[in-house]
């Protein structure tokens, strides 16, 4: 009874009730979709229109059928030559077409929200529907229709957790893209809008706050000269002693990196310096893909910045390209200088040395970020398998317990045996000496990063606020929150 019950909530779902067709009366590829999945529709989706259109069709095919992902994919293998879909791996489809395929894939399977292939290895098979759409929308980070796409498959799977999730997943690419930056007609934005704000009220009541309730919505965490900061999707908060001791707002800044008594700060299309005052190192207007900063540190402590796969280093002060590239979802610096390298949804990579995604080597299958803990071992942390550390004797990734799925970020406190690990929706667990505890936080709704303090407890950056957790009594206890 249960499962029918569950069932039939999903049917009143983002992917089951919101139909983005509504706007595209005249379109040929939606009238043909009405009619189901065929060669003509297959075309149209590879076709040279608009993309916000093309992701309409999708809908217009509707929720009720399975195998259309695949078909699509068969007809991609046709037009790149290929004799076999079997043939085809991800990097061999473009952006739009990933964001087709894993929003045609949701639609095939909304209760499950798996993959064409269960238990597959491969990078296109074996991908989920969210992390399919992720990877083209990441290319596509200006186009409103791809993050829509993104942002209702997103929502989808947050339908057995918090719905207020449900609602900020598609409130927050409505926020990130103006009225006047929306490429979907009036009429499938208000739509879905209109559908989606029935999940508003699971938020509980509006708190007061600033002009721009995305600086709560935090990226990542630091410290500089004392003080939290948190990158988040308006920019960028310095606390000080609970309070915000400055502001500075752009668009998502998730990167930020202390380097020679200053603060930098990679943001989208702008690279920030914070050293009690705000200045700009560099900006870039283009908008493609590489208009995000990113900023590390490398094996000697220097300051390396990314904008898409182009390395640049700082010369008297300005942003200078060094001609070398590296492609990588997140980047780590060994001790002898070579680079560790993430290759989204295939591998990672080291040198010339590679482990492929759920290979013997490396059994997770979507790796997201690196960690380098306090004894110098390195740790991947992945979205869809949990947590992994680098075992140099056998050069292989052996699975550490505790969080399997959704892990977000992870901290070692050596000095007093603690491992924390953060999943993205649900919270933290703590390995301490042995003994595991957990604790909900899933009020914080999306949780992207967290923080060692000195005095051994954690801050958790979260989508709506900032709190910090310490252990007490064999226990988790929330101490203290920020939110603007």
């Amino acid at each position: 009874m249960l499962t029918l019950l569950f069932s039939a909530a999903l049917a009143d779902s983002p992917l089951t009730s919101i139909d983005l067709s509504v706007g595209y009366p005249a379109s040929e590829g939606v009238k043909l979709a009405r009619d189901g999945m065929s060669p003509a529709v297959a075309r149209y989706l590879l076709g040279d229109h608009p993309l916000g259109e093309r992701i309409a069709v999708v809908d217009a095919l509707g929720w009720q059928g399975s195998g259309r992902a695949q078909q699509l994919l068969a007809a991609i293998a046709e037009k790149r030559g290929r004799k076999s879909p079997d043939d085809l791996r991800l990097a061999d489809v473009l952006p739009a077409e990933r964001v087709l395929l894993g929003y045609l894939l949701a639609h095939d399977d909304y209760l499950e929200l798996g993959p064409m292939v269960k238990g597959s290895s491969d990078d296109l098979r074996g991908a989920t529907p969210l992390a399919l759409a992720t990877s083209g929308a990441n290319a596509l980070p200006d186009d409103f229709a791809a993050q829509a796409a993104v942002a209702l498959i997103d929502a989808q799977g947050k339908m057995d957790g918090s719905w207020c999730a449900v609602w900020t997943s598609w409130r927050t690419v409505l926020e990130r893209f103006p009225d006047g930056k929306r490429n979907l007609p009036a009429q499938s934005v208000s739509h879905a809008t209109e559908y989606m704000k029935l999940y508003e009220d699971d938020c509980g009541p509006a708190v007061a706050g600033p002009e721009s309730p995305e600086l709560n919505e935090v990226y990542t965490l630091a410290t500089y000269d004392g003080r939290l900061v948190a990158g988040t999707q308006g920019g960028v908060v310095v606390w000080k002693d609970g309070r915000p001791e400055s502001v500075r707002e752009e668009m998502i800044c998730g990167s930020l990196a202390v380097y020679r008594g200053a603060l930098y700060a990679g943001c989208y299309h702008r690279l920030l310096k914070y050293d009690g005052e705000w200045t700009t190192v560099s900006f870039d207007s283009e908008t493609r893909e590489g208009g995000t900063f990113a900023v590390y540190l490398d094996h000697e402590g220097e300051l390396v910045v990314m904008q898409g796969a182009r390395e640049h280093r700082l010369n008297d002060g300005k942003l200078a390209a060094t001609g070398v590239k590296r492609a990588g979802h997140d980047l780590e610096w060994a001790p002898d200088g070579s680079v560790w390298s993430i290759d989204f949804l295939q591998a990672v990579r080291h040198g010339k040395q590679t482990w492929p995604l759920q290979s013997g080597g490396y059994p997770g299958r979507d790796p997201r970020r690196f960690y380098t803990d306090p004894r110098g071992t390195l740790w991947v942390v992945d979205f869809e398998s949990g947590f992994f550390a680098y075992d140099r004797e056998t050069g292989a990734f052996r699975s550490v317990p505790g969080v399997d799925t959704k892990a977000s970020a992870m901290a070692v406190d050596a000095d007093r045996d603690r491992v924390w690990l953060l999943h993205y929706t649900q919270g933290l667990v703590v390995l301490d000496h042995g003994e595991a505890y957990d604790l909900d936080l899933s009020g914080l709704e999306y949780m992207r990063d967290m923080l060692l303090a000195p005095d051994g407890s954690v801050w958790v950056g979260g989508w709506n606020s900032i709190v910090r957790v310490a252990v007490e009594g064999g226990r988790l206890v929330e101490k203290e929150k920020l939110r603007l």
